[in-house]
């Protein structure tokens, strides 16, 4: 509104909005107290009332709110409507007040300049600037239509929206692009084709979320330090899910929930895929669960590794819960599999400061097996029960309490064995020890450090009664010859009886043997027995040859030669042994020379017989020569029996 008042002073006017729906509007004036109108709205200056020389123009006919008010005095507005902003000339325009006339710039005309291409024109701050309105109820019309003869482009806008800094606000460009700083709708946005596009500042929803009824969904970001997707929910007490994917299709391997691939545009690396069955599958780098609460698997499916292992740097705990199943069971299902079922290495040497295993019992309270790290295996309690016996290459077996229970025996190939302490008792099958080194000379071996009274370094016994078959032999020994013929060398039954085949070394100047039976010695025990001579009263010697290849072993063998009651003279050669006579000096050739006798010390009684001592001196060889004598009364002829005392030297024989 334009108002001229040409000088006229001391007069106060209110003009007011009447009518808001007509177009133009009505308005009506209060001079003083004298209120005139309603007037239709005009851009030519009109007189006031009953004032000729007030004059008023409107700049906009229409748009305005009813009740809107204007207070001039003289000149000047002096209160500005509550309701409307007025506005010379359109906003646009410069408004000449004595003549009431605008000037439009270029895009605008009319006498308000209320014609424009653009239109900034605000005559109250509640009301709008420009309102098209159809008045007709069956209007079907377009209440805005703007249109181009030029070809859609981008070089020109149909509407452009700026603000005071003429900073676009919202663009609708000549091709049809619709560009705005926000968009807010009550009933939603539908795009029918095109999609939806998004220049810059993203995209948010305040609440109903987004769906997706066909397409797929893509997040592509070029910001190296930002989240290409990120689901948060900001209520403290939910219970849903962030994400949730589901598919119509029945659970299968044919597709993937989620695939995670690298490089997408070069050589695609798939690092990990969630199949359709709800396989897990990580291609490519290691699947690492780094709380405190590790990696749980719950399904009865349990833990499968199919290629390149498992691999736990800090310690692993299995636990089952189950009543019957195996807590670990290690498999090669690979029919011609050649590597290692178990492996266990560790970094630094072998030594004893670590373990490479340990099974216990009730928690960690008793301890069952233990492998050291220095190699060493140490079963704390049940022992070892083994159905393929127990080979000991090397080291031998150290046993400090006793060995028992070795139902498939026991075979050490190396080492020996060796025990400490408790002994080594072999209650059934007997021992058998043989020794194919050539080396060490000895087969057995029994030796004490320390003996007491009734203590024995061998002791043979058996726990049957005593017997005089010649079949149970206390002890036995045999030699096998190059023919692998095993003959008799030694034997001693259960009755006390004594047999050797062979000859016997007694290397002891005391008595070595004290004979409490009957012994009977030969002279084939010596090997070959040549007799010279005969043992008739006056014939020749008899002369014992005792073969050379027995060298100085020929010492100490036992001879008998039975001769009659007249003594004769007995010869050995060839051997260290002392022949011993009936009154004479003995004969030796390649012997040692020793005197010998035969020692008539009065009649013995034993058992109710009676005989005649015969001695050899001290210090004789362990040569004696048994004389059977035929005058003695009750004494059987050609009785080969002796008796060995302690009292003549190394041997002395006593007949009875």
């Amino acid at each position: 509104m334009v108002y001229a008042a040409n000088g006229d002073t001391g007069f106060s006017i209110v003009f007011e909005v009447v009518d808001d729906t007509s177009n133009p509007n009505t308005y009506k004036v209060t001079v003083a107290t004298t209120t005139f109108g309603p007037f239709p709205m005009s851009t030519a200056p009109a007189a006031i009332g009953t004032m000729p020389s007030a004059t008023v123009a409107w700049t906009v006919l229409w748009g305005h709110k009813a009740g809107a008010q204007w207070h001039v005095s003289s000149t000047n507005e002096v209160t500005p409507p509550g309701l409307e902003e007025h506005r010379a000339c359109g906003g646009v325009g410069r408004c000449d007040v004595f003549s009431g006339v605008c000037t439009c710039p270029y895009g605008a005309e009319g006498p308000s300049c209320g014609k424009l291409f653009t239109t900034d024109e605000t005559i109250n701050d509640a009301l709008p600037v420009s309102v098209l309105t159809a008045d007709s109820l069956q209007y079907a019309g377009d209440i805005l239509q703007m249109r181009a003869k030029r070809s859609r482009s981008s070089d020109f806008n149909f509407i452009s929206v700026s603000e005071a800094a003429n900073a676009p606000l919202m663009v609708l460009s000549g091709d049809g692009h619709l560009r705005s700083r926000s968009i807010q709708g009550d009933m939603g946005a539908t795009v029918l084709s095109g999609g939806l596009f998004v220049g810059g500042g993203g995209g948010t929803i305040l609440s109903g979320g987004l769906n997706v009824v066909e397409g797929h969904v893509s997040a592509a970001h070029t910001t190296f330090n930002e989240d290409v997707l990120s689901a948060h929910s900001h209520e403290a007490t939910f219970q849903n899910a962030l994400l949730k994917l589901s598919a119509d299709r029945a659970a299968s391997d044919a597709f993937r929930i989620i695939d995670v691939v690298v490089d997408r545009s070069g050589a695609a690396t798939r690092l990990m895929q969630l199949l359709g069955n709800g396989q897990l599958e990580v291609v490519s780098g290691p699947l690492v669960a780094s709380s405190a609460e590790g990696a749980w698997v719950t399904g009865t499916g349990g833990l499968h590794v199919t290629a390149g292992g498992a691999t736990l740097q800090a310690g692993t705990t299995i636990e089952s819960t189950d009543a019957t199943a195996s807590a670990l069971s290690v498999g090669m299902a690979h029919p011609t599999f050649t590597g290692t079922g178990i492996n266990v290495v560790a970094t630094q040497a072998a030594q004893a400061t670590f373990k490479f295993a340990e099974v216990t019992a009730s928690g960690t309270a008793q301890a069952v097996l233990t492998h050291h790290g220095d190699g060493r295996l140490q079963v704390h309690r049940g022992g070892i029960e083994t159905t393929g016996g127990l080979t000991v290459t090397t080291g031998g077996i150290a046993v400090a309490a006793g060995l028992s229970e070795f139902d498939s025996g026991i075979d050490v190939t190396g080492g020996g064995m060796t025990v400490s302490s408790g002994g080594l008792a072999v209650s059934t099958g007997g021992t058998v020890l043989a020794n194919a080194d050539l080396a060490n000379a000895h087969v057995l071996r029994s030796s004490a450090t320390a003996l007491t009274a009734g203590h024995r370094v061998v002791s043979v016994e058996s726990d049957t009664k005593a017997t005089t078959s010649a079949d149970h032999a206390l002890l036995w020994a045999g030699s096998q010859d190059g023919a692998g013929v095993m003959t008799e060398r030694l034997k001693l039954t259960a009755a006390g009886v004594l047999s050797v085949t062979g000859h016997i070394h007694l290397s002891a100047k005391r008595p070595s043997v004290v004979a409490t039976s009957d012994v009977s010695l030969t002279g084939a025990q010596c090997g070959a027995v040549v007799a010279a001579g005969s043992a008739a009263a006056g014939a020749a010697p008899i002369v014992v040859t005792l073969p050379q290849q027995l060298g100085t072993e020929a010492a100490g063998c036992f001879v008998t030669v039975v001769v009659a009651e007249t003594a004769r003279e007995v010869q050995i050669r060839n051997g260290q042994t002392i022949g011993a006579l009936y009154g004479k000096w003995p004969y030796f050739e390649g012997g040692t020379y020793k005197q010998g006798s035969i020692q008539t010390t009065g009649f013995l009684t034993s058992g109710g017989g009676t005989g005649i001592a015969l001695g050899i001196p001290t210090g004789a060889d362990s040569f004696l020569a048994t004389v059977t004598l035929s005058a003695i009364t009750g004494l059987p002829l050609g009785s080969n029996v002796w008796y060995v005392t302690e009292g003549h030297g190394p041997w002395a024989s006593t007949a009875f």
